[in-house]
């Protein structure tokens, strides 16, 4: 409230400062209108927050937060949903393999150089 309270006093000053001219211009007064608006502008952001706080709900300070757990039941609904979900996944597929060529043949096996002992 004392930063309303402070613009508000800036306003009054700049105010009694415009009543103490011999002549006036609408050059004068402009600074007065931005003060203006800054302190109507600062009044309706803590409008809204006095709303909004408003609206938040109460909780007492001596009641506890409890959590509460899950019950083994679920607990084993869920394991065998989660089964069955996996289970209904499509099978991965293998991309078709070109026919062999007419000339195929397997491989010999590698005659070995080195003897074992």
């Amino acid at each position: 409230m004392s930063s309303i309270e402070s613009r508000a006093h800036a306003f009054e000053e700049d105010l009694k400062a415009l009543r103490d001219k011999p002549s006036l211009s609408g050059n004068d007064f402009l600074p007065l209108v931005i003060k203006l608006d800054d302190l109507l502008t600062h009044l309706q952001s803590v409008s809204d927050l006095v709303s909004r706080l408003s609206r938040l709900q109460i909780v007492p300070h001596d009641v506890a937060h409890t959590v509460n757990p899950t019950s083994s039941r679920t607990r084993r609904r869920r394991i065998r949903r989660r089964r069955r979900l996996r289970r209904r996944r499509a099978p991965m597929r293998m991309p078709a393999l070109p026919p062999p060529c007419n000339n195929w043949r397997p491989a010999s096996p590698a005659k070995t150089t080195r003897k074992l002992p």
